[in-house]
Order: structure tokens, then sequence, then C-alpha cells
């Protein structure tokens, strides 16, 4: 018999973009990577990582974003993109 696998998810990142005409394309990029992410702004999105198993601490979920962030700015020419906060 296998144990119940819990999940738990993390506390949203704000994530700021330099170039705003990019933010469409980060949104479906993390929503491929099976992020929640909500458009807050021209230049802002807020962006939860997926149901993480249970323990993780909110420091994993924002390297987990951050890679993803690492990999979307390099296909996209380097643009800057940062973590402002956790909400």
């Amino acid at each position: 018999m296998r144990a119940a696998t819990s999940f738990a998810r993390t506390a949203a990142l704000r994530i700021q973009l330099e170039n705003s005409a990019l933010a469409g394309d980060l949104a479906t990029f993390l929503r491929r990577c099976d992020c929640t992410v909500t458009l807050l702004g021209d230049h802002l999105l807020a962006v939860d990582a997926r149901a993480l198993p249970v323990d993780p601490s909110i420091r994993q979920a924002e390297l987990e974003v951050a890679s993803y962030l690492r990999v979307w700015s390099a296909i996209n020419d380097d643009t800057a993109v940062r973590v402002l906060t956790t909400t």
C-alpha cells in the first residue's frame, strides 16, 4: 500500500520584467512549467510555483522559479527579469 503524498502551494513571487511587451510570453512559459501566473501590470507578474511535496520551504519555490527565469531570459536575448518579493 502506498502512502499518500501531501502537496502544498507556496507563496506567490512577484516578478518584474524590463520589457513589458514580453509579459505575456513569460506568463505562457511559466504556465508550461506548471506555475500559476497572474499579470499584475505591464511589468509585473505574480508567480506561484507548482504544488511541491510537503515540507518545501519558500526558498525552494524561489529557486525553482529562478531557474525557469534564467532559461526564459537566455531564450529571450537576456531580457532582464527579477524576483521582487514574496506575497
